[in-house]
């Protein structure tokens, strides 16, 4: 199966959500950037500005457009446009049969480019987003099981259940630092930088996510320790 490589998004739905209700609530910005979003670890931040932009929601340079002012403003039909919008972003997996099986949307997801854990958060995304919406889908469509925190304890808990430190590679884990410390704040420009060539690469690079696991580890690390 071949589809348009684009970005689909694999963060939670709710972290989508809540920032349609910020805008709900506090008014629209003239353009979603960084500093719209301080408060979010830089990670959330890169997330959340791709999912806008893959959306159509946003411009190249975080310029609002009608379609996310009409989607913030426009509260009685939000449903019914969330689910034109993913109607529109999803067609593949929207033309599958009503009893499609879960491993048909497994390809359809792996054919955008999308693999392992990134694969379930990426599903479970559109299947919350399909459920608000009231787009029926395959009642045989089941929502991922979450993966251990990739994190020390993460690791170890997968290598006690595989006998190994093989098998899946988790996706990176969301650094919770504060940014007050210099070497904080370059290894959260480290991570950005990376996290954006991870979203170009072609396929799932798993050397380039252990990579990003790493940096983030020593973030959260350092954020524990001063506390």
């Amino acid at each position: 199966m071949e589809t348009e490589k684009k970005f689909h998004p694999y963060l939670p739905w709710k972290t989508f959500f809540n920032l349609l209700l910020q805008m709900e609530e506090r008014g629209l910005p003239a353009r979603i950037d960084r500093s719209y979003l301080q408060g979010r670890s830089g990670a959330d931040q890169s997330y959340l500005i791709s999912t806008l932009k893959s959306f159509g929601l946003i411009g190249p340079e975080g310029q609002v457009e009608d379609s996310l002012r009409d989607l913030v403003q426009d509260k009685e039909n939000r449903a019914e446009r969330i689910a034109g919008l993913l109607q529109e972003n999803y067609p593949e997996v929207v033309a599958l049969a009503a009893n499609a099986t879960q491993q048909q949307l497994d390809e359809v997801f792996r054919a955008y480019g999308l693999s392992s854990n990134t694969l379930r958060k990426a599903e479970t995304f559109l299947l919350h987003g399909a459920a608000y919406a009231g787009i029926k889908l395959s009642p045989h469509f089941t929502t991922p099981r979450s993966a251990p925190p990739a994190g020390r304890s993460g690791r170890k808990a997968k290598e006690k259940r595989t006998g190994g430190t093989g098998g899946e590679t988790p996706t990176p884990i969301v650094p919770q630092g504060t940014g007050d410390d210099p070497g904080e704040r370059r290894r959260q420009a480290l991570f950005d930088v990376l996290l954006e060539k991870l979203k170009g690469a072609d396929g799932y690079d798993e050397k380039l996510v252990d990579r990003l696991e790493r940096i983030a580890g020593t973030i959260q690390e350092g954020h524990t320790d001063g506390e």
